[in-house]
């Protein structure tokens, strides 16, 4: 995944993929995270990646504000090293939507900022630990279902009047 043209940069962990495939998995989980929080781990979001086969690897991601948990599966078109990171949910999904159709790199290393590359844009983003981020319950196997992304803002859309306004 890395290029010549590229500052090499020690790392442990890499993925690549489609920025809007990323921003379509993200967004849902930016709006559980609470942008202003008395604990900072709040407002990122955690990152776990996977290395697969061939070079293919699975990723998830978690977002939480104490109250509801949410994850997302990351579609990936490569992944190598396996790795978690509390990635800041508003700056990361900024350069998502800027990224526009262009393929997203990041990569990063114990300790080190998440290093994302759009094209000949590169940003570094300072994150924390993933061992700081709260428990994201673990997904079981059993039951599983999906909804077109239409479907579920109108199911919530009649709860709304329940939801309370803080």
């Amino acid at each position: 995944m890395k290029t010549a043209t590229r500052k090499q940069v020690s790392t442990e962990t890499e993925f690549r993929t489609g920025a809007k495939e990323l921003l379509a998995a993200l967004t849902p989980l930016g709006g559980v995270s609470p942008a202003r929080s008395p604990r900072p781990i709040l407002s990122h979001l955690l990152l776990v990646i996977t290395e697969g086969a061939e070079g293919e690897g699975k990723a998830e991601a978690c977002a939480t504000d104490l109250e509801m948990w949410l994850t997302a599966r990351i579609p990936l078109k490569g992944a190598s090293g396996t790795g978690r990171i509390a990635v800041p949910a508003d700056p990361f999904l900024q350069i998502l939507r800027e990224a526009g159709d262009r393929d997203v790199e990041a990569s990063w290393g114990a300790g080190g900022p998440m290093i994302l590359h759009c094209g000949r844009d590169r940003f570094e983003l300072t994150c924390m630990s993933a061992e700081e981020f709260p428990g994201c319950a673990e997904r079981t196997e059993g039951a599983e279902w999906s909804l077109s992304a239409g479907v579920l803002p109108r199911i919530l859309k009649g709860t709304a009047f329940a939801a309370a306004r803080e």
